[in-house]
């Protein structure tokens, strides 16, 4: 999953009008975001957010794990 799958499933699932956000939706959008992030993980996908990092699931003998590996752009932003 890419940042745009990403911007489309979460386009797909709120914004089908044409009007603009309220607090409440975007509120919507950010649980949407972690929703479709936890999704994906656990069907095994990784997912890359560009200029942010990745997301995967790595497995383990005893129970799987999420790996996080962040951005070059946000180590550096992190880092000065």
């Amino acid at each position: 999953m890419t940042r745009n799958d990403l911007s489309i499933a979460v386009h797909t699932d709120l914004f089908c009008g044409h009007r603009l956000p309220t607090v409440k939706d975007v509120d919507n959008i950010i649980a949407n975001v972690f929703w479709q992030i936890g999704h994906a993980l656990t069907k095994g996908e990784k997912i890359s957010i560009k200029g942010f990092g990745s997301f995967s699931v790595d497995e383990r003998p005893a129970r799987n794990v999420v790996i996080f590996h962040p951005a070059k752009a946000l180590k550096d932003g992190v880092n000065s």
